[in-house]
């Protein structure tokens, strides 16, 4: 079990049209980016104006030389009671991570895309500090100043960010220097991206698929095989009766969220998804035909064989939508058909049990009310609550693994939150209590990860936890991965099996309670889902296919119940951003805020020349 801080040191900078803005929060995000650095204030004069020096800017005669102004130590404006000092020199930033500690930021051009920079301060300089008493965690600090150098990209040109604390301590002596000047010697070396060169030299779409056309809107929540009728795209707005269902394309990229990460591959346009069509008769799109394609919901699991501080297989919950969308058009000419992926010889081992997993994360309460993180179920009222899931055929005396994570404001004593299975004691959180003192934390953040065997398939999860007077406290999530028997039971069942994997492995796999009428889909690719050729003997489906990586397949019944029909959003506007030019700035605003957006837009574009849409 381990748990973190979260911080109360956040400082955010919002910048409009005045110079610059104040605002203190505590910050509960367990996976964030640092934050923007804030100026502080003097504490009886106005905010201090921040100024972005440029390299042109910079009067001084060798490029590479810089020097720290260092100044008086300078508190922070908010409430008094949460006011303290902290070391201050002109540009200074303070990311949460420093823990109150000054950063030196700087980002300047770096040419060269398929290496990776290195960044050496030479000709240092220091001087001894004698408010050592600011400096609240003295492990902050090194024998060095560490330079941490990031790319980042700007109009898909490489800029090098230069970060690091101008602050260390002594190699000799012991005494605590601050850096007062250096030069810099940026240099390159090999990169050990090897996606690199490929992520930066991306092709993207002159023009996007919605740009012309009929297009109409419909969303998913969670995975499946779904099924849309005659009634189902006529009540869409489509003109069933007018269409050569031939034409039908369906759209979509897939759930989960898109990576934070510029430099992450992703799809650059709507990509077109298999479907199938029942029936389209002298074509015709009749009452009585339909179409079937797999969906993903907003929400995704992933595989990490390699993390031991969770479960091989963890979730993560979209933070921006609890739908995925999917679109229709019938006006591009002939789509895309599911295709047959034939049964592979030679098989090398036989799966006959799969990898299940489950979760349940409740996004009820934003602590700071800001941010992304969010809690679930708060433990005020209540100091108990259950949930139940049912995992039907499970492999007797499997392990089964179970992580949690949740959060408490307690003190001056720890509280413990306790996870049990069928009334079997398989985990405790041990919070750490908070002292209420500036800088206090909003909260400690506690998470953990264990086994138990469990053979029964109705798995009840009790989660309690022991206020020892006064404390705050929240579940966050947990999860559970098990073991099943490949046997099919409902009408859809997704399945994978991790043990599968390896270098040159044929598996086939053996799925009890079936017959002929089951279908199996390949959705590993959610853009490229292929059906399995199968067969059957007796009650068992056979099929065999190449697993070098992790496949994921759903078995279903195509006569059988589908999940509900996806939700239906009607006919969408043609759009084409692919189309625009190049902008500096892009601003997202609801229609009510136009009028400002409209108002920030020009004031950037008249003062800084900044383009905009």
């Amino acid at each position: 079990m381990k748990f973190k801080p979260l911080s109360a040191l956040t400082l955010i900078l919002f910048l409009a049209l005045s110079n610059a803005g104040f605002s203190q929060i505590r910050d509960v995000k367990k996976q964030s980016q640092a934050p923007q650095p804030q100026a502080p204030v003097e504490q009886k004069q106005s905010p201090i104006e921040l100024k972005h020096v440029t390299m042109n800017e910079r009067k001084v005669q060798d490029p590479n030389h810089r020097d720290l102004k260092w100044k008086a130590p300078q508190i922070i404006q908010g409430r008094a009671e949460d006011s303290r000092k902290f070391l201050y020199f002109d540009g200074a930033g303070y990311p949460t991570q420093n823990k109150g500690l000054p950063s030196f930021t700087e980002t300047i051009r770096f040419n060269k895309n398929d290496e990776d920079p290195v960044v050496e301060l030479l000709n240092q300089k220091f001087e001894t500090i004698s408010e050592t008493n600011l400096i609240t965690d003295k492990t902050m600090l090194g024998a060095d100043v560490k330079v941490t150098p990031i790319i980042v990209y700007f109009k898909k040109q490489p800029y090098l960010n230069i970060n690091f604390i101008p602050i260390r301590k002594n190699p000799v002596s012991g005494t605590i220097e601050r850096l007062v000047s250096f030069d810099f010697k940026i240099s390159s070396k090999p990169s050990t991206n090897k996606d690199k060169s490929k992520s930066i030299n991306q092709t993207f779409a002159g023009n996007s698929v919605l740009a012309s056309g009929n297009w109409f809107k419909i969303g998913v929540t969670n995975d499946g095989i779904f099924k849309l009728t005659y009634s189902n795209l006529k009540s869409l707005g489509l003109d069933v009766d007018n269409i050569n269902p031939a034409n039908l394309r369906i759209y979509g990229n897939g759930g989960g969220m898109l990576p934070m990460a510029n430099s992450v591959p992703r799809a650059d346009d709507l990509v077109e998804n298999p479907i199938v069509l029942v029936g389209g008769a002298n074509n015709h799109f009749n009452f009585g035909d339909y179409v079937m394609f797999f969906g993903q919901g907003p929400n995704r699991w992933y595989y990490s064989p390699n993390d031991s501080s969770r479960p091989s297989f963890y979730h993560i919950v979209n933070n921006y939508s609890d739908t995925s969308y999917y679109f229709i058009t019938a006006d591009l000419g002939a789509g895309k058909r599911l295709t047959s992926q034939a049964s592979a010889n030679g098989a090398s081992n036989t799966v006959t049990t799969f990898d299940d997993y489950a979760y349940h994360e409740g996004d009820l309460v934003n602590i700071m009310q800001s941010g992304r993180q969010w809690y679930g179920e708060p433990f005020d009222i209540l100091s108990t609550y259950d949930f139940t899931f049912n995992f039907p055929n499970l492999v007797p005396n499997a392990k089964s693994y179970f992580y949690a994570d949740a959060a408490a404001n307690s003190w001056p004593s720890s509280s413990t939150f306790t996870f049990s299975c069928n009334s079997q004691s398989i985990l405790s959180l041990i919070i750490p209590p908070n002292n209420p003192s500036f800088p206090a934390n909003a909260a400690y953040d506690a998470y953990g990860l264990d086994s138990f065997v469990n053979n029964n398939s109705a798995i009840d999860i009790n989660v309690s936890y022991a206020n020892p007077g006064n404390a705050a406290a929240w579940l966050d999530f947990f999860e559970i991965n098990v073991r099943r028997q490949l046997t099919f039971t409902g009408n859809q069942m997704l399945f994978r099996d991790s043990k599968s994997m390896g270098a040159g492995n044929i598996t086939e796999f053996d799925i009890a309670n079936a017959n002929g009428n089951l279908q199996v889909w390949d959705v590993t690719d959610p853009t490229n889902v292929h059906q399995m050729t199968t067969s059957v003997v007796g009650s068992t489906m056979k099929f065999a296919l190449h697993t070098d990586s992790l496949h994921e397949f759903m078995i279903f019944d195509p006569g059988g119940s589908f999940p509900a029909t996806p939700s239906a959003s009607g006919k969408i506007q043609n759009q084409n951003l692919h189309a625009l030019a190049q902008k500096d700035y892009i601003i997202v605003s609801p229609p009510d805020y136009l009028t400002p957006a409209n108002t920030l837009a020009n004031f950037h574009h008249s003062n800084e020349g900044l383009s905009y849409v």
